[in-house]
């Protein structure tokens, strides 16, 4: 399923995401993959490549919203980028960077 409306991200992190096999989309991007219950991808918008999904402590947090909806009538796409924000620590950066993966 392709997801319409979808706006990409330049920079310097989005470059790097790429060689992951992600793109780096706006917040209002993930919002809406989250209403049409497809997965994304968020994590502090200073985290290094590396620390996405490897590492002792795996930093990105895979989001697959029909799951997460199903664990809970009151989870919103809101009040998990919120969660997310209260846990993030400074030193991996201040806001939320919000990503999908590649199509095939």
């Amino acid at each position: 399923m392709k997801a319409s409306g979808i706006r990409r991200v330049g920079g310097a992190q989005a470059e790097m995401a790429r060689q992951l096999g992600l793109v780096k989309i706006t917040g209002r991007s993930a919002a809406l993959l989250w209403e049409m219950n497809m997965p994304f991808v968020m994590a502090g918008s200073r985290v290094a490549p590396y620390h996405f999904f490897a590492g002792p402590y795996p930093l990105a947090h895979e989001v697959d919203p029909a799951d997460a909806k199903a664990k809970s009538d009151y989870v919103t796409f809101k009040s998990l980028v919120n969660n997310f924000v209260f846990y993030l620590e400074p030193e991996l950066g201040p806001n939320v960077a919000f990503f999908m993966r590649k199509e095939a």
